[in-house]
């Protein structure tokens, strides 16, 4: 859970216990109702990505591991999904 999601459910439990007479107030708000210690979203960072002669090269590096770096870089799967392929038993093994 990211620090943001966390503070607003935070706030969210406050404000119910003091709907419900637990609490006089919510102690995560100001007197005026305002919520100002919450951290700003984050901005992603721009994705750099490689251009084909990029990846080739890149690939060509990697030795035994060449066809999944070339798989992974040409269709976005992550490393979970391309590492239980047996390579062996791949059309992308013998493609050669």
């Amino acid at each position: 859970m990211r620090k943001r999601d966390a503070g607003a459910q935070l706030v969210r439990t406050l404000d119910a216990a003091v709907d419900e007479g637990r609490l006089a107030r919510d102690p995560a708000r100001t007197p005026s109702g305002k919520v100002t210690y919450l951290p700003g979203a984050s901005r992603a960072k721009e994705n750099r990505y490689l251009s084909a002669a990029e990846l080739d090269a890149l690939a060509a590096q990697c030795g035994n591991h060449e066809p999944m770096v070339l798989l992974t870089g040409y269709t976005g799967l992550r490393s979970g999904e391309v590492t239980p392929c047996r390579w062996a038993t791949s059309t992308c093994a013998s493609a050669g």
